[in-house]
């Protein structure tokens, strides 16, 4: 018997390796040589998988970047800018599989080609198709005893093992090549919705102040207890949940209420933790911490929301698995009344089989033309699920409204005692220069005015950034003591100032109140000279979006934390068809399982973190790019030209797509039934079934295909 040469030239390196043991260590005794020779072929086996092991990531890192990034198109790139970094993704153990079996079946059909030119290379591709078979068997094996239900994924392997043993090594190696690269694209776009999200909270500080003894002491920050005295300033997040008990600031609690405009509070008032002090300062009785404060709450309810429509399967699996039981009675019963061959032919024609192919094939396409339009799918499902919706429901702040407000009107008091008295560009002069160099909405609301006026700002020659929501400046001038002094704030801080308001402002902020509007007041040293009146900033699109939904008969729908008066407005305004005002984050996923408990299909549309519940429980969620880290991590769709007018064109994609599938489910179904008509009647063989299959396929692939061509005639008609 020969010794093939590989095993002669391992037994020899095993050889002297051992002698070579001997002579090193000086061992004595034939026990000890061969425990030392076993300790070395241990060695070199780990190293050998080792290497295999790098090769094996190098492999896979490869082809993420060249194909993955390829079959995406502009998707790749929209999803580093929404994750902020351009590390590539995560490869999922499932994505490994399927990229091994490329390589392997890669090979199949490599070798098998170069067989039909010297045979001998068929020495390679039987025992490679072979392993690559007995792979699949204990893959299919363990997910049919997991799952206990027959796929049409676990008819392949008959398929496939009818096709090896007829020699139809090259045909067989091609479509199960096919099937594992279309199913390897759809396990990307499931995989990136199921990234972690971001903390709720952000980044939390190490350390904090808190007042023990009346003096300020730092300590860290998982030291801090309900009952301590935290302190916290303008600038600073506050981390806990609890009561003021001393000081006045402004907070902004946009991302977690959904309040478009800062909210005053002082002793005895309640804080959230992941709000934000503007100005003031203010000592803080602990409440609650880290996980049993609102924020972590909501974070809570997003990561064990696990129902995210994760049960949904792709269309094109649907389709085929409803056609396993007939198909392998079928493929039965040709291979009990005609013989394998008949068998294999039927197998190789199973209605509906090409839709697993078809199906993510289709939707690759239409996420790719989805991107086309600045809009990026991360689930690809939601885009299949976007033409059942029948309500869309909008957050009001920072989705039908922008997060800076615009000045409506500047209100001049009239007894002032000024003679002239002062005009609206002196007012919003004086204020601007004293916000200047403030970066919170109204600042940049009142700025914004102050610039499309042309106004030149005097520069502060002292500001004073008072307790509460106010401040004072002193201009700088050539008389500096002359220079005025101005305040500008609240009706509360001008009470603090001693700054009487009179009953025309008192009337102005009564009927402000109710619109939703907020005043900003100035005072020239003691006396109140004007008030600033802001509204929210309308998105410019908003309204034809709006009207464009009604015309695809969708109901409209406001879902706002914000007060009744400025929601109900906003709705009449926009004429959306219902509104629901002073809802807190956990109360938008109720008012949505109450629509989808009376059999409406929704589609929430939002910005925030008081969204993010709602975003979850929505059949489709949709966020704009630059929304709240949280809320795009949550959303299955992102709008990333920051706009809404992109969102009636979603429902045109999603509909396009519906059809689309249906031809293709007609393209490769009809034809399935005249050929296993001819393999039971005519006795029609696998080159005939085969040949049919391609065709059917290649149909099916060039209607799967022609969204994209369609794009391309439009983009070269237009330039």
């Amino acid at each position: 018997m020969l010794i093939p040469p590989t095993m002669m030239a391992v037994l020899g390196v095993l050889a002297i390796g051992g002698v070579h043991l001997v002579r090193r260590a000086g061992v004595q005794s034939w026990s000890d040589t061969f425990l030392a020779g076993k300790t070395s072929l241990t060695g070199l086996t780990a190293s050998m998988h080792k290497r295999l092991a790098a090769l094996d990531d190098r492999y896979q890192q490869a082809l993420q970047r060249r194909i993955d990034k390829l079959a995406s198109g502009g998707r790749h790139a929209q999803w580093q800018q929404v994750a902020g970094k351009q590390a590539l993704l995560e490869i999922s153990p499932e994505d490994k599989l399927y990229n091994r079996r490329i390589a392997r079946l890669s090979g199949v059909v490599v070798t098998a080609t170069l067989a039909k030119l010297y045979s001998p290379f068929l020495l390679l591709t039987i025992p490679l198709a072979f392993y690559d078979v007995i792979v699949e068997i204990r893959l299919r094996l363990t997910e049919l005893k997991q799952e206990r239900r027959l796929k049409m994924e676990h008819l392949f392997i008959p398929f496939i093992i009818g096709m090896w043993c007829m020699g139809y090594f090259v045909i067989g190696g091609l479509s199960s090549l096919a099937y594992s690269f279309i199913m390897k694209l759809t396990l990307q776009s499931q995989d990136r919705t199921r990234r972690e999200m971001t903390n709720i909270l952000g980044e939390q500080s190490h350390s904090v102040w808190v007042l023990v003894n009346e003096v300020e002491v730092e300590i860290p920050f998982e030291r801090l207890q309900t009952g301590d005295i935290l302190l916290v300033q303008a600038g600073q997040m506050i981390p806990v949940d609890g009561v003021i008990t001393q000081g006045e600031a402004a907070i902004d609690q946009q991302r977690l209420t959904g309040e478009s405009q800062p909210v005053e509070k002082s002793a005895g008032d309640p804080v959230l933790a992941a709000t934000l002090i503007l100005s003031g300062k203010l000592q803080v009785r602990v409440e609650k911490t880290g996980e049993a404060t609102l924020a972590a709450q909501v974070g809570d309810i997003l990561a064990n929301t696990i129902d995210y429509h994760l049960s949904i399967e792709q269309r094109g699996r649907t389709i085929a698995d409803r056609w396993t039981l007939p198909s392998v009675l079928m493929t039965g019963l040709a291979g009990v009344t005609l013989g394998m061959r008949s068998a294999v032919a039927v197998l190789s024609n199973m209605p509906g089989i090409d839709m697993i192919f078809l199906g993510p094939l289709t939707l690759l396409n239409y996420l790719n033309l989805a991107s086309r339009h600045d809009i990026l799918v991360k689930d690809g499902r939601s885009l299949e699920l976007l033409h059942q919706v029948d309500t869309v429901i909008f957050d009001k702040t920072g989705t039908l409204t922008l997060e800076q407000p615009e000045v409506k009107t500047i209100h001049l008091c009239t007894d002032t005692g000024r003679v002239p008295p002062l005009d609206e560009d002196t007012v919003l002069t004086y204020a601007a220069a004293a916000e200047q160099r403030q970066g919170h909405p109204i600042a940049k609301a009142i700025l914004t005015a102050a610039e499309v006026r042309g106004l030149v700002l005097p520069a502060v020659q002292d500001a004073d950034y008072a307790l509460g929501y106010g401040l004072r400046v002193w201009l700088l001038g050539e008389h500096q003591a002359t220079e005025p002094q101005i305040r500008v704030g609240s009706a509360r801080f001008m009470d603090m100032e001693s700054v009487a308001i009179p009953a025309e402002v008192t009337a102005i902020q009564t009927a402000s109140e109710t619109l939703g509007h907020s005043l900003v007041m100035v005072a020239v040293d003691d006396t109140l000279v004007g008030v600033i009146e802001l509204q929210p900033t309308i998105r410019p699109e908003a309204a034809e979006v709006i009207a464009a939904l009604h015309a695809r008969n969708l109901e409209t729908v406001i879902i706002s934390g914000d007060q009744e008066a400025p929601t109900r407005t906003l709705a009449h305004e926009l004429g959306i068809d219902r509104y629901f005002a002073n809802v807190l984050p956990e109360e938008k996923a109720a008012f949505i399982e109450q629509l989808q408990a009376v059999g409406q299909t929704v589609c929430f549309v939002g910005d925030g973190i008081n969204d993010a519940i709602a975003l979850k429980k929505a059949e489709v969620s949709i966020s704009l790019r630059g929304a709240t880290t949280i809320a795009t991590d949550t959303a299955q769709i992102v709008l990333m030209g920051q706009t809404l007018r992109n969102v009636p064109k979603l429902f045109d994609l999603s509909r396009e797509l519906e059809r689309n599938l249906k031809t293709s489910l007609y393209l490769v179904t009809v034809p399935c039934f005249f050929v296993i008509g001819g393999v039971f009647f005519l006795h029609a063989g696998i080159p005939l079934a085969v040949s049919a299959y391609t065709a059917t396929f290649a149909a099916g692939v060039g209607n799967a295909m022609s969204p994209m061509f369609r794009h391309r005639l439009t983009k070269q008609e237009k330039t």
